[in-house]
C-alpha cells in the first residue's frame, strides 16, 4: 500500500512538474508579420501553420497587392485590442490565443496561412472550407498563376 502511495505521489508531482516546464506568455501582442508577434519582449512564432514571408506579390480581387501585408493585416484583425496568451510547444513555436480563439486556426479559417504538417486535424478541414469558400489565398494567384495557397506547401 505504501508503494502504491508513493507512485500516485510521484504520479501527480512529474505530472505538475511536467506542467511548470510548459512556458506561458501573455500580454499585448505587437504583430511582426503574418506568423510572429512581439509578446512581453519575447518574439513568437505561431505553431502549425505557413504563410508568406517577406514581400510577396500576388494578385487579390483583380488587383495587384503585397500578400504578407494582407496576411499580417488578417493576424492584427485577430488581436486587435486583445491580450494574447501563449504556449511554448517543442520545437520553440507557440500555441496563441486571443479570448479563447486559437490564432493559427484563425488565420486558416480566414485562408492567410495553410496548416504545417504537424497542425491538429481540425486545421486541415478548416483548410479544406477556406479553399471551397476562396478566403485569403486561396483566392490569390502568384505571378506565375498559382494560388498562393498552393505555393506555401
Amino acid at each position: 500500500m505504501k508503494k502504491l502511495f508513493l507512485f500516485l505521489t510521484l504520479m501527480i508531482a512529474g505530472t505538475g512538474m511536467a506542467q511548470a516546464d510548459s512556458e506561458i506568455i501573455s500580454g499585448e501582442p505587437v504583430v511582426i508579420d503574418s506568423t510572429h508577434m512581439l509578446v512581453d519582449g519575447i518574439k513568437i512564432t505561431l505553431a502549425d501553420i505557413i504563410s508568406v514571408s517577406g514581400k510577396t506579390a500576388c494578385t487579390w480581387k483583380n488587383r495587384a497587392l503585397d500578400c504578407s501585408v494582407l496576411a499580417t493585416a488578417g493576424l492584427q484583425d485577430l488581436v486587435v485590442a486583445s491580450k494574447v496568451k501563449c504556449t511554448r510547444l517543442d520545437g520553440g513555436k507557440y500555441r496563441c490565443s486571443a479570448g479563447g480563439y486559437d490564432l493559427a486556426y484563425g488565420l486558416v479559417h480566414s485562408g492567410w496561412a495553410v496548416p504545417d504538417k504537424s497542425a491538429p486535424a481540425r486545421y486541415f478541414n478548416k483548410s479544406k472550407q477556406s479553399r471551397q469558400h476562396k478566403r485569403g489565398f486561396w483566392a490569390a494567384r502568384t505571378a506565375s498563376g498559382t494560388l498562393v495557397a498552393e505555393s506555401l506547401n
